[in-house]
């Protein structure tokens, strides 16, 4: 629509982010953050909410209070620093004209939209005017609260000590059941050598089983490393487990 026209109206943006929004199962927010404003039509009906305190900034951002279920969509206050967000600079920095299937994906990070800190990760893609300017930003984020909720579920305990935790394809871990754990790799909260080949076999994206591992607690133990990818291979994660 933004390629397609000078200006679009707000109302018409607002409705399609939310109803496209609500159908979401998983986001927690999404957002769309505009360099400049002036590409919407109609902004007499513009919610103050969209404008930062400052004023330097323009995005509409939508909580959903009821995630999986109809309604529950909630428009929150934007940020004065949301300009600054990773995957904002990443897709003004690497986004092309024309490029309509690469889906940027940012860093797992704590991030504070309304008060409430919370560990997530952004998807994006950007928005181009019709002569190929950059507009803004199209977003989702995901809660890491649920996955974890999912995957440190107690009913998927087989071993006395089993411990299951999620790593990015850089070694940071972004899901474990010690909370200081979290945005820390595995070597920093288990010393023995057997950490680093858990590591290694993360950033070298090979699924591989360790029967010399030695847990954080100085007992002996196994591991083992299983690899996925997200959509269309955007941003590598990993999966592992130990007992």
């Amino acid at each position: 629509m933004f390629e397609q026209n000078d200006q679009v109206d707000i109302d018409v943006i607002e409705s399609l982010m939310k109803n496209t929004f609500d159908s979401s199962g998983y986001a927690a927010y999404t957002f769309l953050y505009l360099e400049d404003p002036s590409v919407l039509s109609k902004t007499h009906t513009l919610d103050s909410h969209f404008t930062s305190d400052n004023g330097n900034t323009f995005a509409m951002i939508f909580f959903d209070e009821t995630t999986g279920k109809a309604g529950g969509i909630k428009t929150i206050k934007t940020p004065n620093s949301f300009s600054n967000l990773a995957i904002i600079k990443e897709i003004k920095q690497k986004a092309r004209y024309g490029d309509k299937d690469t889906l940027f994906v940012g860093p797992p990070t704590k991030l504070n939209y309304n008060g409430t800190e919370f560990l997530g990760i952004n998807f994006g893609m950007p928005i181009f005017s019709k002569s190929g300017k950059f507009v803004g930003v199209m977003g989702y984020t995901l809660d890491f609260l649920e996955v974890s909720q999912t995957i440190l579920d107690p009913k998927l305990d087989f071993y006395e000590g089993d411990l299951r935790f999620l790593m990015t394809d850089s070694g940071v871990i972004v899901i474990h059941k010690n909370k200081n754990a979290i945005l820390k790799t595995l070597p920093d909260i288990n010393k023995d050598p057997s950490a680093n080949l858990v590591v290694e076999a993360v950033k070298a994206h090979k699924d591989t089983i360790l029967d010399n591992y030695i847990a954080s607690t100085g007992d002996p133990s196994y591991a083992s490393v299983t690899t996925f990818t997200t959509m269309g291979d955007s941003s590598l994660e990993y999966g592992c487990h130990s007992t």
